[in-house]
């Protein structure tokens, strides 16, 4: 597989190391992951001990012929590529010109060029087209990449994010978030997961939890935004928040974490009584399905990514994006319902075991590589 790998905070390196995680669970000599030298690091799945080969010999400042020849080294049948719009430099997404012609190569496109990304078509055409499948997270991503003139829309499959439903389970104690962060365990705490950035939402929220609080004056409120942030626009979107919250009067039920570690990610889920994720826009979510797993009740923008896994008043709440009066009183019917925060977070955690599992997930992914091999 080639991906980009943790240390680096971004979600196709988690999504990277998870999926090779789970699939060397059962063959650990059989998946290898070629990487980049400023990705690697100490981070690794739950055990702690990366379970596949790891080879770090490749640079973002590389053309396609040295990425390739990395590859064709390695001899492997399949080469699974984790394709993104953002991460990879022009010329690095050159490789598939130098491949060698045996070489099945796949690929998983995490996102799929819009207009403000039209400029990485032509580098794409090369990786879409030597593919001999497609794998997209989401039917609106799939949808998108089967409408490019050079995508052969029969080799797109769908394979939604996966989670680990034992690791993320509705039995994590929530202490060692709260004691990490020094938190207290009264309140009853929102919480937004995930990278902090302008397509989040994360001003949307704070302005309907603002109205939440002029709602319920006296109610003991908390909302965590618990993630950090990756660019420059970032850092900037982030500081606005801050302003944001300042004007607000929120500067004491807001909570900002930063970056939150891998270790201990599950225990901050379990510090929720209610999740939000008011994107804006979404190709797929894994922060929503660790939450799902959790078995917590989510309030989801209707994002077409979204609205293939939640069902509105049955595993979430389905708000329009962008809308501060909708979301707020969403999180003002949860707050009021338990029985209905009982009964949604039962049906995501369902939901979650029977069709969200990496078990499951991978196994599907092992079959594609078969197909491709003809095994």
């Amino acid at each position: 597989m080639l991906s980009t790998f943790p240390p680096r905070k971004d979600g196709v390196a988690d999504y990277t190391e998870e999926l090779m995680g789970h699939l060397s669970a059962h063959d650990p000599k059989r998946y290898a992951l070629l990487t980049f030298k400023e990705d690697v690091g100490s981070h690794s799945s739950g055990s702690g001990v990366r379970p596949f080969p790891l080879y770090n010999e490749l640079s973002m400042r590389d053309f396609g012929w040295k990425v390739a020849k990395a590859a064709n080294r390695r001899n492997p049948r399949v080469l699974h590529v984790q394709s993104t719009t953002f991460i990879y430099p022009r010329a690095f997404l050159t490789f598939p010109f130098f491949l060698k012609k045996r070489l099945a190569l796949v690929v998983t496109a995490h996102d799929a060029p819009g207009l403000r990304q039209f400029h990485t078509l032509p580098f794409l055409i090369p990786l879409y087209s030597r593919a001999r499948v497609i794998i997209t997270l989401s039917q609106s991503v799939a949808r998108s990449v089967r409408s490019l003139p050079f995508v052969n829309p029969n080799k797109v499959v769908v394979l939604h994010h996966g989670v680990d439903t034992q690791r993320f389970s509705p039995e994590v104690s929530p202490e060692r978030f709260l004691a990490h962060y020094r938190l207290l365990k009264g309140p009853f705490t929102f919480m937004q997961p995930g990278f902090v950035g302008q397509g989040k939402g994360q001003d949307v929220l704070l302005r309907a939890f603002g109205r939440l609080k002029k709602r319920f004056p006296s109610a003991d409120f908390r909302l965590v935004i618990a993630g950090g942030t990756r660019t420059t626009a970032d850092i900037r979107y982030a500081k606005s928040l801050s302003k944001l919250r300042d004007l607000l009067g929120l500067e004491r039920e807001v909570v900002t974490t930063g970056y939150v570690p891998w270790s201990l990610l599950p225990s901050a889920l379990a510090a929720a009584d209610v999740l939000v994720f008011p994107y804006l826009g979404a190709s797929q979510s894994g922060p929503l399905h660790r939450g799902l797993a959790m078995g917590k009740p989510v309030i989801v923008s209707d994002v077409p990514s979204f609205l293939e896994v939640v069902s509105d008043g049955e595993t979430g709440v389905v708000v329009p994006k962008g809308r501060v009066q909708a979301l707020s009183e969403a999180m003002g019917e949860l707050f009021t319902d338990a029985v209905m925060r009982d009964r949604i977070g039962k049906g995501a955690r369902s939901l979650a075991l029977s069709s969200l599992d990496w078990e499951k997930d991978a196994a599907r992914e092992s079959e594609v590589y078969s197909s491709v091999i003809g095994d």
